[in-house]
């Protein structure tokens, strides 16, 4: 907010005992008004959902682009189970990469999407 800008808005809340001596100590540890400590979280706040929207926008974009080479990947898997002309080195590389893209998700949180189906290699096409 501006400095300039006139606060014309008052806002009141009821608190316990408990919350309003928390509420205190606070105010005393920063040495600031309980008005001042509340703009700041309101401020802080507001720069944090910033952030997290803007990371979950992020990760959805990682997620789309995970999705899309796990699809590659069950398709490559696929041509390969139907004509059983690739190595054995090829398909394991496969699954080595198809299992590092589930870590990814994992290590991410599971934000986005669902991860993809997986493919079989070995023969199984159920």
């Amino acid at each position: 907010m501006s400095k300039k800008e006139k606060r014309v808005y008052k806002i009141s809340i009821r608190v316990s005992p408990t919350e309003r001596e928390k509420l205190n100590q606070i105010r005393e540890k920063l040495n600031i008004t309980i008005s001042e400590l509340f703009r700041t979280w309101l401020e802080d706040a507001t720069k944090m959902i910033d952030y997290v929207l803007l990371r979950c926008k992020y990760y959805r974009k990682i997620f789309v682009e995970l999705n899309k080479i796990g699809n590659n990947i069950n398709q490559i898997a696929r041509k390969v189970n139907a004509n059983d002309k690739v190595s054995l080195a090829i398909l394991k590389e496969l699954e080595k990469i198809y299992e590092e893209m589930k870590e990814i998700r994992r290590q991410m949180g599971g934000l986005g999407a669902k991860p993809p189906r997986k493919a079989p290699i070995n023969g199984n096409n159920k």
